[in-house]
């Protein structure tokens, strides 16, 4: 499948929207975990983005500068995050000024990132990649070990997070049904 294909298949879409995430306020709980990615890894941003055919979306963001933290969200053009849904795996740039991956972007400019480490963030048993959990530096930097492992971890917990919330809003729809049925019997 190819990149632009992957990003619009429809089940990976309809994977995004069964999250409850998109265009809804931001989870207190997704925002404590990029704080501490934030604060751990020392990197001044820090982002749960959803990509989707033509946007991507920040779930839960930290340091982004205005207009793109009140926004939420930069079209597929300004993502370094959609490289990561389309291979699958961590994506880890040191100096985004010299890297080919990322030549032309325009978030190296808009967005000030000179560095960037994001790992997948994987849907359910099917291994659909759903977005990025991402640092992002405006100084180039080495990114260690520790700091994907620490990425990895709290990309896992999102996940778990975000499973929770979709489980919770099945139920509540379960339950709706349910008042709807019984209130015809």
């Amino acid at each position: 499948m190819r990149h632009s294909e992957l990003l619009a298949d429809p089940s990976r879409l309809r994977a995004l929207r069964a999250t409850g995430l998109l265009d809804d306020d931001p989870s207190p709980s997704l925002h404590r975990l990029v704080r501490l990615a934030s604060r751990i890894i020392g990197a001044p941003v820090s982002l749960v983005s959803l990509v989707e055919a033509d946007r991507q979306f920040f779930a839960s963001q930290v340091g982004l500068a205005m207009p793109y933290s009140q926004g939420r969200e930069t079209p597929l053009s300004h993502s370094f995050c959609k490289l990561v849904v389309e291979s699958g795996e961590a994506l880890v740039i040191s100096d985004a000024h010299t890297d080919a991956r990322v030549a032309g972007n325009p978030a190296i400019q808009d967005l000030h990132i000179r560095a960037y480490a994001g790992v997948p963030l994987l849907g359910d048993d099917d291994g659909m990649v759903l977005g990025s959990f991402c640092v992002i530096d405006d100084q180039p930097r080495e990114w260690s070990e520790e700091d994907l492992e620490t990425l990895e971890d709290l990309a896992e917990a999102a996940m778990t997070e975000i499973r929770l919330r979709r489980a919770n809003n099945d139920i509540a729809e379960a339950l709706d049904d349910l008042k709807r049925q019984m209130g015809r019997a």
